[in-house]
């Protein structure tokens, strides 16, 4: 038997444990590739989400300064500044309610006569 297995080379031998190291291989070398393609998508994913431009203004009428951010993406987002000087989201429902609320200031400073429907 020792003389059956010192003729043979060692890549011949197809033993459990050979089989074993060739399939753990294979699996690594599919990881790599997996790994490096998901890295390279977050990388992507990342430069393009950057700020690359920032101006304050007021966007609810409360006279804090608000920030509107436009990203690489070209992506706009507008957010306000709450009492605590943190920051959040600008909603679409917070939009229109401080268009309404801005006419109504409007009419009521300069007095004239409105109707609910007005207000839409």
């Amino acid at each position: 038997m020792k003389n059956y297995l010192k003729n043979q080379e060692p890549g011949e031998r197809n033993s459990l444990k050979s089989r074993l190291v060739r399939t753990i291989n294979r699996i690594s070398a599919i990881s790599v590739s997996v790994l490096a393609l998901t890295a390279f998508i977050k990388i992507r994913e990342d430069y393009l989400s950057t700020p690359i431009s920032a101006q304050y203004a007021n966007l609810n009428g409360d006279n804090r300064k608000d920030l509107i951010v436009k990203t690489r993406r070209g992506d706009t987002f507008e957010l306000i500044q709450t009492k605590d000087g943190k920051y959040k989201l600008f909603n679409p429902e917070d939009k229109e309610a401080a268009k309404k609320e801005a006419k109504l200031k409007a009419y009521l400073e300069n007095k004239i006569a409105f109707s609910s429907e007005d207000l839409n």
